[in-house]
């Protein structure tokens, strides 16, 4: 069961569950992952991130990916860190852009399936050689 949220405030949306995650990410200019506990590699940041939305996060939230704070996404530990993030990524068109181009790249050469098994061969035959 799904536990009802309101919240008193005329710009915020709390969606619940959606039926499309996919979409609702395509829908969106920026992805904000607001993780401040918890542990293991954040899925969401790398599907944001392969679907070349420019993602939000908190230091935690992107444990476990070596992307580059600006770069590749923004990190922001505090409300106020978050907000001027996103305001950034939403009056700045050029840095939006490179940091949508980047994020994608960082998970061409990181995280896809192909790059990965090249990874993988090469740890098997280095480790073979007698």
């Amino acid at each position: 069961m799904v536990s009802q949220c309101r919240i008193n405030a005329s710009h915020v949306h709390v969606l619940g569950e959606v039926e499309d995650a996919r979409a609702l990410m395509q829908s969106k200019a920026v992805m904000v992952v607001p993780l401040f506990s918890g542990s293991g590699m954040r899925i969401k940041v790398i599907e944001g991130m392969a679907m070349e939305r420019a993602v939000v996060s908190t230091s935690l939230g992107v444990e476990g990916i070596s992307a580059e704070d600006n770069v590749h996404l923004c990190i922001a530990d505090s409300a106020g860190a978050f907000a001027d993030k996103i305001a950034q990524c939403i009056r700045n068109r050029e840095f939006y852009d490179e940091l949508r181009q980047n994020g994608r790249k960082f998970i061409e050469n990181h995280f896809d399936y192909r790059e990965v098994a090249k990874d993988v061969l090469s740890f098997y035959q280095e480790r073979l050689k007698v």
